[in-house]
């Protein structure tokens, strides 16, 4: 949920605990890993589930993915020294976050994340905003000079 709703979790929590006392969740209170459920008293009846295969009909929902626009003429595949000199093109001139960048670059977040970044950072090619506090919410990331 802190991914999805963008909250800390001490405010998804008291979220929660707010849905269960207005009666549309209800939880099995088991602390850290209390799971929630919809009530029974919430009309869900315009969703249709398919439990069968566990695939829920998202054909009534809309999504605007405009804003998301992948640049797909890269290729799929190159070196990873060719993926390090598009990231540091890519910011070269001010900084950017690790998504902003992962779109421009057409590659998800955790593989920038857990196998490209740490590596640059470490050989002194990326320079961090926030180079002291790792998670720092505004973290952007510029090619060193």
């Amino acid at each position: 949920l802190q991914y999805a709703l963008n909250l800390h979790s001490a405010d998804i929590t008291q979220l929660l605990k707010k849905l269960c006392a207005e009666g549309y969740l209800d939880s099995d209170n088991k602390g850290r890993w209390t799971t929630y459920k919809l009530s029974s008293k919430v009309d869900n009846s315009n969703y249709k589930v398919d439990t069968s295969s566990n695939k829920v009909d998202t054909s009534n929902y809309k999504v605007d993915t405009s804003s998301n626009k992948v640049d797909t003429s890269q290729p799929k595949r190159m070196s990873r020294s060719e993926l390090e000199e598009l990231i540091k093109d890519t910011c070269k001139h001010q900084y950017k976050s690790m998504e902003e960048i992962a779109i421009e670059v057409n590659r998800s977040v955790d593989y920038l994340k857990n196998k490209i970044f740490p590596q640059m950072i470490k050989d002194e090619k990326l320079i961090k905003k926030h180079p002291f506090i790792h998670n720092h919410p505004d973290q952007g990331y510029k090619a060193n000079e």
